[in-house]
């Protein structure tokens, strides 16, 4: 393994073991919670979603690279939604879409889910030498127009919240958004537009870093502005994720020939 290989192996092990725990923290605040669950369901599909993003990245997996692509981007779609819901109900114990609507929003996404692991998505990938490069199909634009829905329209709702938001939720809401822009912002730009037009996956191994800076942020709204109610066990996490920062320099330190 280079050493760029395993910066990457580290860097996603580090950010999924920091975002389950975070997850883990936030459910046993409010298990019951809408906002709590939704932000859990956010944090383990995007766990998902970097431990596909290292799996199709690896040189030695290029024969199976079509299937693991399907697999990678299967993610995309509950974690647009996941966002989605997560901004239009923090910080409610509830959900504010009726049954029926979060019934129908579920059921669209359970189908651009299973759209994504067809041919209808990707129909097939040629080879470059030792670059593979991917076939985007006639399902493409469903997949990016409900990925890119909900995205900008978490956006949109974040913003208008913190408008009407004062105090400390504001500071909350200003602090999920930077995190969320720069996060959503890095991955359409520089991965899921690159690999769709341009059938590039360069910075597919930086996927880690971008949700590194959510999650930085998610803490400090956690940490500093109490975000989810969470006070006794908000030192725990900063201990814990210090720790894992100490594993990871060790594990980094000594793949280093």
């Amino acid at each position: 393994m280079s050493f760029f290989d395993s910066i990457h192996l580290s860097l996603s092990i580090f950010i999924s073991i920091a975002m389950a725990l975070l997850a883990a923290l936030v459910l046993k605040n409010d298990r019951r919670s809408a906002t709590n669950l939704t932000f859990g369901a956010l944090c383990f599909v995007t766990m998902g979603w970097l431990l596909m993003t290292y799996i199709s990245s690896r040189p030695d997996l290029l024969y199976a690279y079509l299937p693991l692509a399907r697999f990678t981007i299967f993610f995309a779609p509950p974690q647009s939604l996941a966002f989605f819901l997560l901004v239009h109900t923090i910080p409610s114990k509830t959900f504010r879409l009726r049954q029926t609507h979060l019934f129908g929003l579920f059921s669209l996404t359970l189908l651009v889910m299973a759209l994504t692991l067809t041919s209808a998505v990707f129909s097939g990938v040629r080879f470059d030498g030792n670059h593979a490069v991917l076939i985007p199909s006639f399902g493409m634009p469903i997949f990016v127009g409900f990925v890119s829905f909900f995205s900008i329209g978490a956006v949109v709702v974040l913003i208008r919240k913190m408008r009407k938001a004062v105090a400390v939720e504001k500071k909350q809401l200003r602090t999920m958004l930077i995190g969320i822009l720069v996060m959503l912002g890095l991955i359409i730009s520089t991965i899921m537009i690159p690999i769709i037009f341009l059938q590039s996956d360069t910075f597919l191994p930086f996927a880690p870093v971008y949700v590194f800076v959510f999650l930085v942020m998610t803490a400090i709204a956690i940490l500093r502005y109490q975000l989810f109610d969470i006070r006794l066990i908000a030192t725990e996490f900063l201990v814990t994720v210090l720790g894992l920062a100490l594993l990871f320099e060790g594990v980094s330190s000594s793949s280093v020939p």
